[in-house]
């Protein structure tokens, strides 16, 4: 017989395990040489950055990969490149799904449009498009379960690693060590305090050999603490599908760090845990900047990917290069080396007269990838390095850590050492190029022209399709006849450091030895044109304290949004996001936050109209209350939440006292977000501060006795009818 609960289990949505994949970081660390190839379809070892991804994923049994984008051309390159992959591997068991929007612009939200389009059925794996991994996939969603089984507001459970080994390892220490213990290289780097069950309640970033700072209370409220140091984070996560609901309504973010950092702020707007997970064994590592694309490359020779290496294709599941299991040199049989190969019973050994004969004997043993068609010198000189297909590399040349796209053409007596050339790149003779650069596809240089550490070079057609705005940002200089190099700022060049989304500077590759560096949150919404010549001043001419700058810039923000917001009309959802995002970029707790928007509500007519300097006649505040009750019912869940930010409000400027009555009567009687008896009980109890009323509370009741009164008497009549 049927019945109604058959027929709901037999319809039921079943749960399968599910990875997004966030294909855009918002940032230009890769730039020139993303210029033209989105950064998931990057070669690393001569296979898309994706493919790694999705051959793992495939491993380890996910059923659904979601990938989100930016729309545009490089999003229908992805889908295609992705439908050619399952096409090619033949895989039944795992669907590929790429979602694009032009309006995505941040982490927070494409997940939102992932929770509006309803696709995640359950928890899943979030990750990075230029995350590399080799973890066990089912072992990361059972400690995410096993988080939840213990508090059910376990929303998300990080994944990091442990700190880098040191790089004086011998090459056998390393091969060894690598199989036996999980590694990270990424410079991302965190260091935690969290409870002894994993739960992070302390969270910061920071470069290898600089001090932590912890909010102290930690150090009273916990007996015992866990505190984790220079942990790898390679932007994985094990998420909980309530976890999406969060981005609907509430905050945004940028990236991942963002996510984490909105997600731990203590107060009852995010009544959520964060969990962290550290393997025992595996790897994982985040592409961040080039010198992660050189570590991580170099890995990938000295098989720490296990299973994934390098002679098999992941776009292709196919053996595609020969291997010298000595040396770690690997090569396509399409190659002409200039001498011959042989082939031994279990691995593919060179001749004594091989790839860089001068510079075998040195430490680390070198690693050398050929791809298909590669014409290389017996007189070049090549070490830890990967050239792509059909490459040619001329006598004399000297690549020393050298990464090379498909159809480079590298001329007699070229030097490279520690760079990156896209795809179609011709060094004439004799060009040389110091640590550090960065060429763009198309490009070329030469002949006897030399490089400096750190040298961006694009070509003058790339360049010409950059949008305008960004051409003006940026000085360029011609270094060769199609070739443009990328002149940065004048503290960027000294310092090595690009700015990423998230207001934070990352190195550029191989210029300093620092990995990470923080700047303060507040840089995300400063710029250039924005910056204070000299510290901020209160109204008395003291200088601010850095907290209190902070505050005042997030102020400054908040009244923007509420001001746009009347001119454009804009939906109170939609401020709410921007008070949000600048709420976690400033770190504001949330009693200050709550005086903050209360005030800017009242005042946002008034400044419209162009009165800076007075406080706002009655029928202005009205309309600010009106228009924006929905934020603040967002942010204020109680009738002390209203009372207590009106007391802060009278302690800071007295003038609020001139609307006092108004104001209650539009809240109790016109609004009704406060209660008669509560708001009478909040004076009977003497305010915030119960034990001491202050001074503003009294300023507060004296002035509002009246309407305390009729209040009253209103209440003892209703009482006894």
């Amino acid at each position: 017989m049927l019945t109604m609960s058959n027929f709901n289990s037999d319809f039921q949505r079943k749960e399968i395990l599910q990875a997004v994949i966030y294909g855009d970081d918002f940032t230009h660390q890769f730039d020139p040489s993303s210029g033209k190839v989105h950064k998931l379809l990057l070669p690393l070892v001569n296979t898309p950055l994706v493919d790694y991804s999705l051959d793992w994923l495939h491993h380890n049994g996910v059923e659904e990969v979601i990938i989100y984008c930016k729309d545009g051309p490089a999003s229908d390159e992805i889908k295609r490149h992705c439908k050619s992959v399952i096409e090619r591997r033949n895989w039944k068991s795992m669907s590929v799904r790429v979602f694009s929007s032009a309006d995505v612009r941040s982490l927070g939200a494409a997940v939102r449009d992932l929770y509006a389009k309803n696709i995640i059925l359950g928890d899943f794996l979030l990750l990075k498009g230029d995350t590399l991994s080799n973890l066990n996939i089912r072992k990361l969603m059972d400690a995410h379960k096993a988080h939840k089984t213990l508090d059910n507001k376990a929303v998300m459970t990080c994944i990091f690693m442990p700190a880098e080994r040191p790089w004086n390892q011998s090459s056998s220490e390393t091969i060894r060590c690598s199989t036996t213990a999980p590694q990270s290289f990424s410079s991302l780097r965190v260091s935690t305090v969290a409870t002894l069950d994993g739960k992070i309640l302390a969270y910061q970033r920071h470069r290898r050999g600089t001090g932590l700072s912890f909010p102290s209370y930690l150090a009273f409220e916990l007996p015992r603490a866990l505190v984790s140091a220079q942990l790898g984070d390679p932007c994985m996560s094990v998420c909980s599908v309530e976890l999406l609901g969060l981005f609907a309504d509430n905050f945004d973010c940028m990236t991942s760090d963002s996510l984490v950092k909105g997600l731990l702020q203590p107060d009852d707007l995010n009544d959520c845990a964060v969990y962290q997970h550290i393997p025992k064994h595996g790897y994982a590592a985040n592409i961040t900047t080039f010198k992660d694309y050189e570590k991580v490359s170099l890995d990938m020779l000295r098989r720490v990917f296990t299973p994934l290496v390098p002679e098999t294709s992941c776009t292709s599941g196919r053996r595609r290069y020969a291997h010298d299991g000595l040396r770690q040199h690997y090569w396509a049989p399409s190659s002409s080396l200039g001498y011959q190969a042989y082939h031994e019973p279990h691995s593919y050994r060179l001749q004594s007269a091989h790839i860089g004969v001068q510079l075998l004997l040195r430490r680390p043993v070198p690693q050398v990838v050929l791809g298909e068609g590669v014409q290389l010198s017996p007189k070049a000189r090549v070490r830890s390095s990967v050239l792509g297909n059909h490459c040619i590399v001329a006598e004399d040349a000297s690549l020393d850590c050298a990464f090379l796209g498909d159809h480079c053409n590298i001329g007699a007596g070229c030097v490279l050492t520690r760079c990156f050339l896209g795809a179609n790149v011709t060094l004439k003779p004799n060009t040389v190029l110091a640590p550090g650069c960065v060429v763009a596809t198309d490009v070329t240089l030469g002949p006897d022209v030399r490089l400096e550490c750190g040298s961006l070079v694009t070509s003058a057609a790339a360049w010409q399709q950059v949008d305008e705005f960004e051409r003006d940002d940026t000085q360029v200089e011609r270094v060769s006849e199609n070739g443009l190099r990328l002149l940065r700022p004048e503290g960027e060049r000294d310092e090595g450091l690009k700015l990423d989304a998230d207001g934070q500077h990352l190195p550029i590759w191989g210029l300093r030895d620092d990995d990470f560096l923080v700047v303060e949150e507040a840089d995300d919404s400063t710029t250039d044109g924005d910056e204070l010549d000299g510290p901020a001043l209160d109204d008395n001419g003291d200088v601010l304290d850095e907290d209190e700058q902070k505050e005042l810039e997030f102020d400054c923000e908040v009244l923007d949004s509420l001001c746009n917001g009347v001119k454009s009309k804009t939906e109170a959802g939609k401020v709410v996001l921007e008070i949000n995002a600048s709420r976690y970029a400033y770190n504001i707790p949330l009693e200050n936050m709550q005086r903050i928007v209360f005030k800017n509500v009242l005042l946002c007519h008034e400044r419209i109209e162009g009165r800076d300097d007075t406080w706002p006649a009655w029928p202005n505040c009205k309309r600010g209350l009106a228009l924006y009750q929905p934020v603040l019912e967002r942010y204020f869940k109680s009738a002390s939440d209203y009372l207590n930010t009106i007391e802060s409000l009278v302690e800071a400027d007295e003038r609020v006292l001139s609307c006092a009555v108004k104001l209650l009567f539009e809240l109790t009687q016109q609004l009704e977000v406060l209660d008669d008896g509560e708001l009478l009980a909040w004076f009977e109890a003497g305010g915030k501060t119960p034990t001491s009323p202050s001074t503003a509370f009294c300023s507060f009741k004296e002035k509002v006795a009246g309407f305390l009164t009729w209040l009253q008497t209103a209440e003892e009549e209703s009482e006894e009818d």
